[in-house]
């Protein structure tokens, strides 16, 4: 089932129904993607903390540079 087809299949689904249910579909809906926008931004900020950590460690910051430099060099020509 395609995006576009689940949207009309919803459209079809909640387009005779009472208001009740309607703002329990809403209410259901804005939940989750509130829900799912919070774990987004939490996975983000989890990954910047991260990088400002490995950012911290000279040793590893170091060996990337080397490695990155190796690899450069390695593709000249």
């Amino acid at each position: 089932m395609t995006d576009a087809e689940i949207k009309l299949e919803l459209f079809r689904l909640i387009d005779n129904q009472p208001l009740d249910i309607l703002f329990d579909i809403y209410d259901l809906l804005k939940t989750k993607f509130e829900t799912s926008k919070r774990r987004e931004i939490n996975t983000v900020s989890d990954i910047d903390s991260q990088y400002k950590k490995m950012a911290k460690d000279q040793n590893r910051e170091k060996e990337a540079l080397e490695w990155i430099e190796g690899t450069l060099n390695t593709h000249e020509s």
